[in-house]
C-alpha cells in the first residue's frame, strides 16, 4: 500500500474514532477514496457526505504529500460543483506537507502557492458556496518511501484534530 493510501487510512481512522469529532459531527462516516460522482471515477482522498435530506455541505479532504500538481484537485471538485453536484455547497480542505514549503523543492512550493490562490479565487467567485481551506501539515514524507509509520500516523492525527477544531468553530457551514 502506498504512503498516501496509508495516510488517508490513518486520517479516516482518526476522524471516525475521534471522540472530539463525533461530538461535533454525529452520524457522519468519513471514507477514504470517496467518489465524487459524475461520469468518471474521480475521488477525493477523504470525505464525508451529509445525511440524506440535510442541508449541510459535504466535506472533502485532499492531502498533498508529494504530488506535482495540487491545483488539479481543486479543479476536479470545482468541475463537479459547476455540474450541480453540490446544491448546498461544498467544503474542500487541502493539506500540504512540508515538501511544499521546502527550499529543496522550489517548484512544488510555487505549485502550492498557485493551488492556494486558485482555491481562494474559486471561493470568492462562488460567493462562499465552494469553501476552500488550506492547511500546512507538519510532516515531511521521504521520497520513494512507504515507511514512516509513527510520523505519518502522527501527522494524520494532527490533521484530524484540525478538522475537528474547524468543525467546532462552524467553518463547514
Amino acid at each position: 500500500m502506498s504512503l498516501p493510501a496509508r495516510f488517508n487510512q490513518d486520517l479516516c481512522k482518526k476522524l471516525n474514532q475521534g471522540k472530539k469529532l463525533n461530538q461535533v459531527m454525529p452520524g457522519y462516516t468519513w471514507q477514504a477514496e470517496l467518489r465524487i460522482g459524475g461520469g468518471s471515477r474521480e475521488a477525493v482522498d477523504v470525505g464525508r457526505r451529509p445525511p440524506k435530506g440535510s442541508r449541510l455541505r459535504p466535506v472533502l479532504i485532499e492531502v498533498e504529500l508529494r504530488r506535482e500538481d495540487p491545483a488539479s484537485n481543486i479543479l476536479k471538485v470545482w468541475n463537479r460543483f459547476l455540474d450541480g453536484a453540490y446544491p448546498h455547497g461544498v467544503v474542500l480542505l487541502q493539506g500540504f506537507s512540508q515538501v511544499y514549503s521546502s527550499r529543496k523543492y522550489h517548484n512544488r512550493s510555487l505549485k502550492a502557492k498557485v493551488a492556494k490562490r486558485l482555491g481562494r479565487v474559486v471561493q470568492e467567485s462562488t460567493k462562499g458556496r465552494f469553501r476552500y481551506i488550506a492547511l500546512d501539515i507538519p510532516y515531511h514524507p521521504r521520497a520513494g518511501s512507504n515507511e514512516g509509520d509513527g510520523a505519518r500516523r502522527n501527522a494524520a492525527q494532527w490533521l484530524g484534530d484540525k478538522v475537528a477544531a474547524l468543525q467546532r468553530r462552524k467553518r463547514f457551514e
